[in-house]
Parts: structure tokens; sequence; C-alpha cells
């Protein structure tokens, strides 16, 4: 009985939340309910909630991979970032992309650093490694809250 109660909640949120939404408007304009439907309601409004979160999460994922997409189509030409660091300040930074792999060790690294390297990666995905041209050091753009890429000619602007 469990395992099917768990097959339906997991099937029921894997609905859209717009549609899950609807079904719990209709239950709450019923003049009666009773167990089963103060349940049905119940369960409805936990599926919508992590309906949500899928689709939110999907829809930031994707705009990760547009952000990392118009940095590749670089092709290892200068472009320029405006994103909001840590502290809130807002900054620009040129980049140019091919100085990076110089300075990086990857394979010569020792074990620790690249166990780190490899921790970064997966805890903090949407941090991109750059070489600050200005600077001329190695830094990280949080690509979450990038709100416009200078690449190509072109400027694209984000919602950060």
């Amino acid at each position: 009985m469990a395992e099917a109660a768990r097959a339906a909640h997991a099937a029921m949120e894997a609905r859209p939340a717009e549609e899950i939404a609807t079904e719990i408007q209709r239950l709450e304009n019923r003049t009666f309910r009773g167990q089963s439907g103060i349940a049905a309601l119940a369960d409805l409004r936990c599926a919508r909630t992590a309906a949500l979160t899928c689709e939110a999460d999907a829809a930031k994922a994707a705009d990760l991979a547009r952000k990392r997409a118009l940095i590749a189509a670089s092709r290892g030409r200068f472009y320029a970032v405006t994103f909001t660091k840590k502290d809130g300040a807002h900054r620009v930074m040129k980049i140019q992309p091919p100085t990076l792999k110089f300075h990086v060790k990857g394979d010569a690294a020792s074990d620790a650093g690249q166990r780190a390297a490899a921790t970064r990666a997966t805890r903090h995905p949407h941090l991109l490694p750059v070489w600050d041209a200005e600077a001329k050091a190695p830094r990280y753009v949080n690509l979450e809250t990038v709100s416009r890429i200078a690449v190509n000619g072109r400027v694209h602007t984000f919602n950060a």
C-alpha cells in the first residue's frame, strides 16, 4: 500500500504545477469534501510545491546552460561579463579565455589540488573559472548573478 501511495505521489509531482493548481481549485470549490477530499487536497498542495520547485530548478539550469554556451561561443576572443559580486557590488570583467589554460595546472597539479578542483566543480557548478585580462589573474564568475555578457559584438542581458 505504501509503495502504491509513493508511486501515485511521484506521478502527481511529475504533472505541471499549473495543472495541479487547477485540480486544487476544483477541490477547494466543492461544497463537501469529506476526509478523502481533505487528504487529496493536502497531497495536491504538496505536489504543487514540489512541481514548482522542479520547474524553477529546470529554468535555472537552462539559464546557466545558455550563459555557458554564450561564453563558449567566444571561441577564444575577449568578452566582457557584468555580474554582481558576493558583497553586492556590480563588476564588469574583461575575460581572455585561452590564457586560463596556461595558468591552471590540470593533470600536473598535486593530488590535493585535483581533489579541490573536483570538489569545487561539484559543490559550485555555477562558478566559472576565467582569466581576468585586466588583473592578469584567474578568477571565478558566478553565473547565477551574471546580468550581461558582451561577446562577438553582441550584448546579451539577463535577469540576475
